[in-house]
């Protein structure tokens, strides 16, 4: 599961991180511009923050 911070819109971790990898800077459903993600890896309840960064990209 993974939240982003921005918008809060929830997302299977995988599916989020593969659509970022596309290079997608926005949220899928809302168009939102994603700046970070919590994921969790431990347990529900327990998140990690990752920062999104886009390598040779700028960001309107």
């Amino acid at each position: 599961m993974a939240i982003i911070n921005d918008c809060h819109h929830s997302y299977c971790w995988n599916c989020i991180n593969e659509w970022i990898r596309m290079n997608h800077k926005k949220c899928p459903l809302c168009r939102r511009w994603i700046h970070y993600i919590q994921y969790n890896i431990r347990s529900s309840n327990e998140y990690d923050l990752k920062q999104v960064i886009f390598i040779g990209i700028k960001s309107q």
